[in-house]
Order: structure tokens, then sequence, then C-alpha cells
């Protein structure tokens, strides 16, 4: 850091004006009294109040040399990457290192945490290449990551290598344990690397088949409802498959959820008429009993719950 200091007055018009009156008064005072050595002295006083009322500023001027912005790479070889352009990584690289050094961070497994990653490798004020698909299904979400690191004066670079060919997945989300006799609803979420997609969609439940459907989606997740209504208690299996023309992992091609049927909770209902709207809506739900009073009841641990 190199420094150049120089001084300049805020009102520098005042200061000149004024120490020339105070010259020409010193010439004449000096010429007509004795004590030559007070007038001087009181001369010098006067000129530094003058210089001070002239407010006298002093400016740095400052050259400050700075590193080049901190960088990192992060390569995302997991296995949903396995599908996309292996030289798209070789050529990003070749292109950023032109700027210097840059690290590599390898991440590598069947799960894939970008938001925990960015968070963690991220340099403040300095800047992030990610080649990646984006598919981040662990961790932080990769848009809260994304905000953190942005308030450190970070920045994140997407590089998205292009597909070579299609995968297609399914899950099924819903409840791991129900109601028999109540009709409960599941999700079956259909996952493309690639849009738009042609899949077969069969659904089972109790080897019975539920839904049959060809689709052709445009988006690359997509969502089918089912809705079933179990007549047996205990575990049962539901059971999503999807065929597609264009599939990298056939591994992730079926889905089994497991379900846990139970018998309607037992719920007291506390009320003056047994036919009412609020038995109505209990009952679908519940097995009830319904009492004028608490009195009436010898144990009340034989019901979930008092109404």
């Amino acid at each position: 850091m190199i420094e150049f200091p120089s001084i300049t007055f805020a009102h520098p018009w005042f200061g000149v004006v004024a120490l020339l009156i105070l010259f020409v008064l010193g010439i004449i005072l000096l010429k007509h009294v004795k004590s030559k050595g007070t007038v001087i002295v009181k001369l010098v006083v006067f000129a530094l109040v003058i210089l001070a009322i002239a407010q006298p500023v002093e400016f740095t001027s400052t050259t400050e040399v700075r590193n080049q912005p901190a960088r990192v790479v992060v390569d995302d070889k997991t296995s949903s990457m396995d599908i996309t352009d292996p030289t798209t990584f070789t050529h990003t690289y070749e292109l950023v290192s032109t700027l210097g050094n840059v690290p590599i961070i390898s991440l590598r497994g069947e799960g894939t945490a970008l938001g925990d990653v960015l968070v963690r490798e991220a340099p403040p004020n300095g800047s992030v290449v990610l080649v990646s698909d984006v598919n981040s299904n662990q961790g932080m979400k990769l848009e809260d990551a994304l905000s953190l690191v942005s308030r450190a004066g970070s920045k994140v670079h997407l590089v998205r290598p292009s597909l070579f060919t299609n995968d297609v997945s399914v899950e099924i989300v819903g409840e791991k344990s129900v109601v028999k006799g109540v009709e409960s609803t599941f999700q079956v979420v259909i996952r493309s690397a690639e849009a738009p997609v042609d899949y077969e969609l069969v659904v089972k439940i109790e080897n019975n088949t539920v839904l049959k459907e060809q689709c052709h989606r445009l988006e690359r997740k997509s969502v089918h409802n089912v809705s079933y209504t179990f007549s047996s208690i205990g575990p049962h299996l539901i059971q999503a498959e999807i065929h597609s023309t264009r599939d990298a992992n056939p591994e992730n091609n079926l889905f089994i959820h497991g379900v846990l049927v139970v018998e309607k909770p037992r719920v007291l209902l506390v009320a003056g008429s047994e036919t009412s709207s609020l038995s109505e809506v209990l009952g679908a739900l519940y097995n009830i009993d319904i009492v004028p009073s608490l009195s009436a009841v010898q144990n009340l641990d034989d019901y979930l719950t008092v109404v």
C-alpha cells in the first residue's frame, strides 16, 4: 500500500485574503512600535487562527493491489450424471484454468447434496463454477444455499451438461399407516431427466391393477394421484412400475410402498342426540360411541379421544 499525502483548505480564498490583510497590518505595526518581538508573536498567533478557520484538510491517495478473486470448480460425478456428456467438465476446466490454478471439488456417490457443498466450498467474494445436472436430493435446499452464499459475495455459475440418453424413475409418496374402510390417496411421482417423455405406468394394490396408463408428458416431473379403500387390516403393498423406450437405469422403474392398515380408532362423542352432522363426520373416520354425559362411561382409556 503506497500513500501520497496532500493538504488543501475547505475555504482557501478566506485564508488568502485574511493572510494578506494580516501581512499588511504587520508591516505597518512593525514600523510604528518599539516592541517588535511582541508584535511578531501576535502576528504568528493570528496567522495560525486564520489557517484554522480556513479548515485545512489532508487527503491520502491509496493504491491497493488485490489478488484475483478466489475460484473453485465443483464437478458433479454422482450417479445421475452417468447419462450426461462426460467431456463437458474437461472443456469447462480447460477454459476456467486459463485464469490461474483453480481447485476441483468432486462429488461422488448415489445421493447429491449440492446445497451443502456450495455452502461449504464457496469462497467469500469469489466464484463457483458448478458442472452438474442440478439433481440435488440431499441436504440443504439448493435455493437456500444460493441465497446464503450470495450474501457472502459469492457467485455461482452453472454449466449443465447435455444428455446423451434419458432416465425415468418412479416413486410412491403417501402415508405408511391408513385406516380400514377410509379412502386413502397416494401420489405416484414420475421424474425424467429430459422432457417431453413417453412412458407406461402400471399401479397395483393387493395384486389388483388400479391404474394402467400410456402417458406423454411435457414436463420433467409429473404426479398421478391414486385413491384406494382397504377392506382388511394388516400390511399391504402398493406397487408402481413404469416402462419407457429411452431409459438408462431400469432399476429405478419399480417402486414398492408398504402400508399398514388398522381399524378405525374408537372416539367418544358426548352429545344429546345420536344423529347430528358432527357424528356423521366423525363416523366416517372413527368408530364412535355417543353418550349423553361422561358419567355414563366407565373407562375412558378405551378411547383415542373425547369430543
